[in-house]
């Protein structure tokens, strides 16, 4: 029975670690702190440097779904541009070309990946000049999920 008794105590110690250091871990990625949901998690939030003249940006990054159901992303913000919008590049019979998607559908489990030449955040009519070393916020709206706000580093 002592025997029983102990392996159940280290087999709670170990659990209660593992949650704590996945709160830590969360905790660490570029994500604004008051982010209330773990099941869509975002991380490698970046934008190129621009001209002082460059009208429109774009951003990318990672979006994780961790949780047991689908989700979409539907919509998306920033104080930085007058519109942000989700767009991808196609290519059709050896034309590029970019299109407006209106949702992004991220399966549970799915790791989806914007990047240049795929999907992106389009920056409309941005507000300030994005310059290297500066950050600015998107603000990432889900069917389901509650709204993240991601840190974007600029590079």
């Amino acid at each position: 029975m002592k025997k029983l008794y102990a392996v159940l105590v280290v087999t709670i110690i170990v659990l209660a670690a593992s949650v704590v250091s996945c709160l830590f871990f969360y905790s660490e990625t570029e994500i604004d702190a008051e982010q209330p949901s773990l099941s869509i998690v975002v991380q490698n939030a970046w934008a190129r440097q621009l001209p002082p003249v460059a009208k429109n940006g774009a951003a990318y990054l990672t979006l994780y779904n961790n949780g047991l159901t689908d989700e979409r992303l539907v919509s998306m913000s920033s104080s930085i541009s007058e519109m942000a919008m989700l767009h991808q590049n196609l290519v059709d019979e050896g034309m590029n070309s970019m299109i407006h998607v209106d949702e992004l559908l991220i399966k549970a489990g799915q790791t989806v990946t914007f990047k240049p030449g795929a999907y992106h955040i389009m920056l409309m009519g941005l507000n300030e000049t994005l310059h290297q070393g500066q950050s600015f916020v998107v603000t990432l709206n889900f069917e389901h999920a509650p709204s993240i706000k991601v840190i974007v580093n600029i590079i």
